[in-house]
């Protein structure tokens, strides 16, 4: 029941990338231990229509501490995951942190 409430509230239309990423991190946590993390994600990414790949990038966004995700979610509510993704995969390799960057809304 739970599985089948959180698949239903992740098909809205009207959710953001920050809200799908905390969703996504429920249903795999529902699914089953870390040990079975890629089965999860592959049933997740099937029950969603997402691709696995979607999966990974919500996932990662999912994992950023608390603090972080309430300071995207309120400084730019609409950013989108490939942005978060894009600039977490710069600041490993410049050595920079996301909290530092301003980043583009989705579709700009």
């Amino acid at each position: 029941m739970l599985v089948q409430g959180l698949a239903e509230n992740l098909q809205r239309q009207n959710l953001t990338d920050l809200e799908k990423a905390e969703g996504v991190g429920r249903l795999i946590e529902a699914f089953g231990s870390e040990t079975e993390r890629s089965v999860s994600v592959k049933k997740t990414a099937g029950l969603l229509g997402y691709s696995v790949d979607s999966i990974n990038e919500l996932l990662r966004v999912h994992g950023l501490a608390t603090r972080t995700k309430f300071q995207l979610n309120k400084t730019n509510p609409d950013i989108s995951r490939r942005a978060i993704t894009a600039a977490l995969t710069l600041g490993g390799a410049r050595g920079s942190t996301l909290g530092r960057r301003r980043l583009a809304p989705m579709g700009a």
